[in-house]
């Protein structure tokens, strides 16, 4: 990716390459996001890589999740790739999240991770949905539609314009959380049964 480019328009470029289905496209970004110096570009692209429907079936995507998550010197983007890796509920991602939650140097990453860790270790593998062209209508329903969020959860999404993250059904407090330290800082809002938490 040209570097005479904003943040921002590296980040637009990098998502447009999201959009393009193969290892080739993940071996690019996992390229671009070694090399890329701005940490909120990299922490954004951790999150859109986690939900890429071109790349749901993709390993090599939880493999450059999984080495941002160690290798990767800042706590923000380390924090977003346990976020990804928690969205892709890959059971690959397990030995990378049991490190981070061991020996990370930051007290905020090694609470996720380890989080992040104990969940995906009670997760069945999860069965993909088979892609649908897009000119057929989706036929899978969103747990907004389908009122899924049982009385003590409710609906939790973020978006920040570019990257809305897929919705999930979460206690209040979880939402907020997640919110104040994973999506504040990057410039997203969050929201919790359709109410945005405010600065």
């Amino acid at each position: 990716m040209e570097r005479e480019l904003s943040p921002e328009g590296r980040l637009k470029a990098a998502l447009a390459l999201l959009e393009i289905e193969g290892a080739r496209s993940v071996e690019r970004i996992d390229r671009f996001l070694q090399e890329e110096p701005s940490e909120q570009v990299r922490a954004a692209l951790c999150l859109a890589l986690s939900t890429a429907t071109a790349h749901l079936e993709q390993p090599l995507a939880t493999l450059a999740l999984a080495r941002l998550l160690i290798d990767d010197g800042s706590a923000l983007v380390r924090l977003s790739a346990i976020k990804g890796l928690s969205e892709r509920g890959d059971p690959r991602a397990l030995e990378s999240l049991r490190t981070a939650a061991e020996h990370d140097p930051d007290p905020g990453v090694k609470k996720a991770a380890s989080r992040a860790s104990d969940e995906l270790s009670r997760l069945k593998p999860r069965i993909r949905p088979k892609k649908v062209e897009r000119s057929q209508p989706q036929t899978k329903a969103s747990p907004r539609s389908q009122g899924a969020c049982p009385s003590s959860r409710g609906l939790c999404q973020c978006s920040n314009g570019a990257i809305t993250t897929k919705p999930r059904c979460l206690p209040k407090e979880d939402c907020l959380f997640q919110w104040e330290n994973n999506y504040r800082h990057q410039g997203f809002k969050c929201s919790w049964n359709s109410q945005f938490f405010e600065e």
